[in-house]
């Protein structure tokens, strides 16, 4: 058996594809397989972050933004078809404005599990309730296609336009806003 690497022969825009199916943090691991795979993540239209059980030390804040902004900053054109983030046990400042950022690139996919008790890093309790807003760009996206919002929370828009939505499912959200505005 000879050491033939033929997956890196593929066309980028399959290896993308592949590297889609995967969470963004694996993704990421494969930028050590060779030079051929360095960038190659940058071009999945995918996000999937698991911030609670990720390898990657979201945790610490700054760690976490400048990879989103390097994301977003490498490839501005990149159309995140899908994105998929779950930050239980964990509020994070400055997030939902990268989401907002994530959203107004033409996200069809959008499945946010957040949470509304955190876990106090001092005293290792649970806090008060807390409760993270979607960005106000959510309610005009005209890509949205699918949304599921778990423990996240709701404003009222004043305005909700989101013509291309079909699926929505919303599980323990906090409303800041008549539901029947939204639906």
């Amino acid at each position: 058996m000879s050491g033939l690497d033929r997956i890196s022969e593929l066309p980028e825009s399959l290896l993308t594809q592949i590297l889609s199916y995967l969470p963004t943090n694996q993704s990421v691991q494969t930028t050590v397989l060779s030079k051929r795979w360095e960038n190659v993540w940058l071009s999945v239209p995918c996000l999937d972050f698991d911030l609670h059980s990720s390898v990657v030390p979201y945790h610490d804040n700054q760690v976490l933004f400048t990879f989103l902004d390097n994301l977003l900053n490498f490839s501005p054109e990149l159309s995140l078809l899908k994105v998929k983030v779950k930050c239980r046990d964990m509020m994070i400042d400055g997030f939902m404005e990268r989401l907002g950022t994530v959203i107004s690139r033409g996200t069809q996919h959008l499945d946010v599990e957040s949470s509304t008790d955190y876990i106090d890093d001092y005293t290792n309790s649970v806090t008060l309730p807390c409760v993270e807003f979607m960005p106000m760009n959510l309610y005009t996206s005209k890509k949205l296609v699918y949304l599921k919002l778990t423990s996240s929370g709701l404003r009222d828009p004043g305005f909700v336009y989101m013509p291309c939505l079909k699926f929505m499912h919303l599980e323990e959200v906090k409303w800041r806003v008549h539901l029947e505005k939204v639906l």
